[in-house]
């Protein structure tokens, strides 16, 4: 019972820093920090920024993945700033909807107002997707990154095996790492197990604003905030105008000029599309995802679990098996063999005592 042990500790320490963020972030950590699957995931990405050239982009990179970061949007804002951060950004058409949506530009996090505000969550313990979808356990984010980044790489090296383009390794490493990095922000844990609502800047996910107010506002090469902006769409044809309104959308968030950051004469880098392409896992992993929630829910009664009951059911079995094995492992399972196939691989975390 070991992950149980933890996250008890960690629950029980009333001091420690993401206790400010509720004790969701805090489970999440636990069960995260207790996956050797999810620590590789975690230290492939630490070493490819370890490994960039650049060394004032490696640095800041390799800081952005440490729990410690500073978060530089964030640094020093007041309720006043974060008011007419929103009014801005409603008033430009990036923000829409009833209610107040300071929370959704501004979700808590660890210090607010000070000068180095931190994440809610180590990074390693965030969710790579919203609820239901795909990678949305404890870890999932960074291994949603990692398998962005090999898809990133190679399809440089194919560009320049078979096209003879050179494409910037550096700039792609950086990009994918820093694409998702604000979902630590957005995807934060709730108490029950369910991750909080995301809302929608400029029409896209908040993470992926956010995630560029962060690199523009630590002062990244323009170069590298554009191929960043690239994940969700390439800037072609009407995408051109929805990816320049995300960069418009980050400068305002990050009280930046974004003038520095459209590419002059609407000429993007050749990384831009290569980031695109890389960032599509989800249309594997998001399929994976269900038929894995749809296995493990089949399967919980053999292990005393009840899925009714939601925030055991979740904290002490689901989240805790996709954390270890991933949801494609337990989708290939059931694909093949079923409910027996899935019970075979959940079988040995059992007997290991992680439930």
């Amino acid at each position: 019972m070991k992950i149980l042990f933890v996250i008890a500790l960690i629950l029980s320490l009333p001091t420690c820093a993401y206790a400010q963020t509720g004790a969701g972030n805090q489970a999440a950590t636990a069960i995260a920090a207790a996956s050797p699957f999810v620590q590789r995931a975690y230290a492939e990405l630490k070493a490819a920024a370890e490994g960039i050239g650049d060394r004032r982009l490696a640095g800041a990179t390799r800081d952005g993945l440490e729990p410690e970061t500073c978060i530089a949007h964030r640094v020093g804002l007041t309720d006043k700033d974060k008011q007419g951060i929103v009014t801005a950004l409603i008033a430009q058409g990036f923000l829409k909807g009833g209610g107040d949506l300071t929370d959704g530009v501004f979700p808590l996090v660890v210090g607010d107002e000070s000068p180095c505000p931190h994440l809610p969550q180590p990074i390693f313990a965030a969710p790579g997707g919203n609820e239901g979808s795909h990678h949305d356990w404890p870890g999932g984010l960074v291994q949603h990154e990692a398998f962005n980044l090999l898809n990133a790489l190679d399809l440089a090296e194919a560009y320049h095996d078979q096209s003879g383009l050179t494409p910037d390794r550096d700039t792609l490493t950086a990009a994918v790492i820093w694409h998702d990095w604000a979902k630590s922000l957005v995807f934060q844990w709730q108490d029950i197990g369910v991750e909080m609502p995301e809302i929608s800047i400029a029409g896209t996910g908040a993470h992926h604003i956010l995630g560029l107010a962060e690199t523009m506002r630590r002062g990244l090469p323009a170069s590298l905030v554009q191929v960043q902006a690239c994940a969700h769409a390439a800037p072609e044809d009407g995408d051109r105008i929805e990816v320049d309104n995300w960069l418009r959308a980050a400068a305002i968030i990050a009280r930046v000029d974004p003038s520095k950051y459209l590419p002059a004469k609407g000429v993007w880098p050749e990384e831009c599309h290569i980031h695109t392409l890389s960032d599509q896992n989800w249309m594997v992993a998001e399929p994976a995802a269900v038929m894995a929630n749809e296995a493990l829910a089949a399967a919980a009664g053999a292990f005393g679990f009840d899925p009714a009951d939601v925030k055991t059911y979740t904290w002490h079995f689901r989240l805790i098996a996709l954390s270890t094995l991933g949801a494609d492992r337990i989708a290939e399972a059931w694909r093949r063999e079923g409910d027996r196939g899935v019970l075979a691989l959940l079988e040995p975390l059992r007997a290991r005592g992680l439930f």
